[in-house]
């Protein structure tokens, strides 16, 4: 219900937040449909295929959407109602083929979200720094793509020394597409790899050996302006660098089967993580001399 709140629990003479419901008898919620189209080809002289899958999502309905109008006197939560209307849909395509021993498999997709509803926009008051009164974009949900590429290849899946391995590489690009205020663009480049070799010297021995390793780059916009800052109160804002990260995984497992009722299994693992770009605590700031 519509409402406020203080700070010495009655008096309103120190009104501090303000809460309004736009739209207090709507009714919510959505509609999901999801389909699904897989087409599979062989060749006819060779021992390969041709794979091809379109799936797709969409969302339709309301939501309740809430957001603060911050300004100089007080906080104004409010809430409306949002419609939705919103599509994911991704394609993928594939070919493998035997080649003796080894199977291999490429494999490509590309998917995308898109936001089919305007980005809401809201009156909102003076911030007091620098962002006048006005009407502003706000809660967007950006649009992105998502381009990958994989490559497979493993032994065949009977005999003593069986492996397998896999490369992907992708990105991810965030499409932000506001225009009242700056917006932040947003990319991460990535690729990962997985191994997986099982040796079975005799009935009695089993030795596994996997690794899997994660790389992220991420990037983001450098910097947007920020009126009503710095010593001439037109100084942009830095943006801290997003942070990379990296993962590697390492693991042997042996299992030793004296008889048919008695297994010894040992196991080793090893995981490193590194994250970069994580810099130092920033140095506080008055709302005078705010550079970074």
């Amino acid at each position: 219900p519509d409402g406020m709140f203080t700070d010495d629990g009655g008096s309103t003479d120190q009104i501090r937040t303000y809460y309004t419901d736009q739209n207090p008898s709507a009714d919510y919620g959505q509609q999901i449909d999801i389909n699904e189209v897989k087409v599979r080809a062989k060749l006819p002289t060779y021992p390969a295929h041709l794979n091809l899958a379109y799936w797709q999502i969409e969302k339709s309905g309301h939501k309740q959407m809430r957001f603060a109008d911050e300004n100089c006197t007080g906080c104004h939560m409010q809430s409306k109602t949002r419609k939705i209307d919103r599509v994911t849909r991704e394609i993928k395509g594939s070919v493998d083929g035997h080649l003796g021993y080894i199977d291999l498999e490429a494999v490509a997709l590309y998917r995308e979200f898109k936001d089919r509803e305007s980005i809401p926009t809201d009156l909102f008051g003076d911030h007091g720094r620098g962002r006048s009164p006005g009407y502003y974009e706000h809660d967007e949900d950006p649009e992105s793509t998502v381009k990958e590429i994989t490559i497979n290849a493993n032994t065949s899946p009977s005999g003593g020394l069986v492996g397998g391995t896999s490369l992907t590489i992708g990105k991810r690009e965030n499409e932000s597409d506001l225009s009242s205020i700056y917006p932040v663009k947003a990319e991460m480049d990535y690729w990962k790899t997985s191994t997986n070799v099982t040796y079975t010297p005799s009935k009695a021995w089993t030795i596994n050996l996997r690794h899997r390793y994660l790389d992220i780059d991420n990037d983001n916009t450098n910097s947007f302006p920020a009126p009503g800052h710095g010593t001439d109160r037109t100084a942009d804002l830095e943006v801290r660098d997003s942070i990379d990260f990296t993962r590697a995984w390492y693991e042997v497992i042996g299992n030793y089967r004296p008889n048919n009722n008695l297994t010894i299994k040992a196991e080793l693992r090893r995981e490193d993580i590194d994250r970069d770009n994580t810099g130092p605590p920033e140095e506080h700031h008055s709302q005078g001399d705010l550079t970074v």
